[in-house]
């Protein structure tokens, strides 16, 4: 499922990589116990890093704002005139009031190696004069909604980003990573250099990995296709590596896993994963924002 990590995630990762670092050294001969204490002191302050966990997530008076909203949408969303389109910005509200999903051309996406670049957009969302923050992600129902009925979109995706823990043989390390849904790569315009890229049949069991992942990491060995190794917290199949140079979202990315959505598995309002699309040729900006205000009402 797509979407924030919580707590209990974070906790269960840290205990992986705690055991994982303890195995390594008792292979080298030491006893549980010094193992034990050693992976502890290679992984630094486990409280501090709980902390930083905390301080990144959103604050609970965020999440009933979120709760809030969702009330209101489903309160207001068929009162006259509640979702408008504001065509200088691309902005539709659907949040409440002054709850908006601003559709914004993907300037940071235009240096970037994909094709027609300037045809990519990211939807966020914004609530003026909510407690929620100034910029947050959108709700996952609009990226299924979007993704079944849009006419004017070629492709769209959602992804979440972070650091994570990856282990290849005695090696592990934290690395940056993205879990996007597959229809990333279609939508980016982008194929890998080595291998395929996941399908609905991998389920979240398959990665891919970067170009620099592969050269620093395995030496650029194709052998790496196929074995399975340690991503974030369970075994994961590498199918395929991207060409140099490919990044996202960040170019410091090194690794995507697959991340299935269904449709079924998504609590109504839930936020937590960007989106990303890309218009058909010669759709404009007025049209594609009527649209989404279209489709937008038709959440129940």
């Amino acid at each position: 499922m797509l979407g924030r990590r919580s707590q209990r995630d974070f906790q269960e990762e840290i205990q992986a990589h705690l055991a994982l670092e303890a195995e390594r050294l008792r292979a080298q001969g030491m006893s549980p116990a010094d193992a034990e204490r050693a992976a502890r002191r290679n992984f630094g302050n486990v409280g501090i890093a709980e902390d930083r966990f905390h301080d990144a997530q959103p604050l609970a008076s965020v999440q009933n704002a979120g709760r809030d909203l969702r009330h209101a949408w489903r309160a207001l969303r068929r009162t006259p005139g509640f979702l408008l389109v504001s065509v200088a910005t691309l902005a539709l509200a659907i949040g409440a009031v002054t709850g908006m999903f601003g559709v914004v051309n993907a300037v940071i996406l235009r240096p970037l190696p994909y094709a027609a670049a300037d045809r990519l957009v990211a939807v966020a969302a914004t609530a003026p004069g909510s407690d929620l923050p100034e910029r947050f992600s959108p709700w996952m129902e609009l990226y299924v909604h979007y993704k079944d009925r849009s006419q004017l979109l070629d492709g769209i995706f959602a992804y979440i980003d972070g650091t994570s823990t990856f282990r290849a043989g005695d090696r592990v390390e934290r690395i940056p990573m993205a879990w996007p849904t597959n229809d990333m790569y279609a939508t980016l315009g982008v194929r890998p250099a080595l291998g395929r890229l996941p399908v609905a049949a991998d389920g979240d069991d398959a990665v891919v990995i970067s170009d620099r992942l592969w050269a620093q990491w395995f030496g650029r060995d194709p052998a790496v296709l196929g074995r399975w190794y340690f991503v974030s917290d369970s075994m994961k199949q590498v199918v395929g590596v991207m060409p140099p140079g490919f990044g996202f979202p960040t170019e410091e990315a090194m690794l995507w896993v697959s991340t299935p959505v269904e449709l079924a598995d998504i609590t109504v309002g839930e936020s937590g994963a960007e989106l990303v699309a890309r218009v058909k040729d010669g759709v404009t900006r007025e049209q594609l924002a009527a649209e989404l205000t279209r489709l937008s009402k038709q959440i129940p």
